[in-house]
């Protein structure tokens, strides 16, 4: 199973490799468009070492590549995110989640109809 990934702005200068260090402001969906967690809801981005097993292996492997001011779409399987265990009384097993990042951007989030709407459009890419 791979990550799918859409990038819904293009950012500027060298894409990020495994081994860097940087900022990723997420929001983390369910299928059900139920928000689990938010670096906006803290007011700080991530800061992880890309590769070092901070965040779950499909967001890390998703923002391989992106630029700084970048945004992407990411659909992570369960294989690839928490998997069989979940988290009890936030992520069921098995789920597969979907991930709004921004690269070095304020943080900002879309709204949850936004998000519904290019969700849509990007299974139906996928599926045609």
């Amino acid at each position: 199973d791979t990550v799918v990934l859409q990038d819904l702005a293009l950012g500027e200068g060298r894409g990020v490799e495994r081994g860097d260090s940087l900022e990723v402001s997420y929001t983390g969906y369910l299928l059900q468009n139920h928000v689990f967690d938010s670096t906006h809801g803290r007011g700080k981005p991530l800061r992880l070492r890309l590769g070092a097993g901070k965040a779950v292996k499909g967001l890390e492997e998703g923002i391989l590549g992106l630029q700084k001011g970048g945004r992407r779409l990411l659909v992570v399987p369960p294989c690839l995110g928490y998997g069989s265990q979940g988290i009890p009384n936030l992520v069921p097993a098995n789920s597969t989640l979907i991930f709004e990042t921004s690269i070095g951007l304020e943080s900002t989030s879309i709204s949850i109809l936004h998000f519904i709407h290019l969700l849509d459009a990007f299974i139906q890419s996928i599926l045609w």
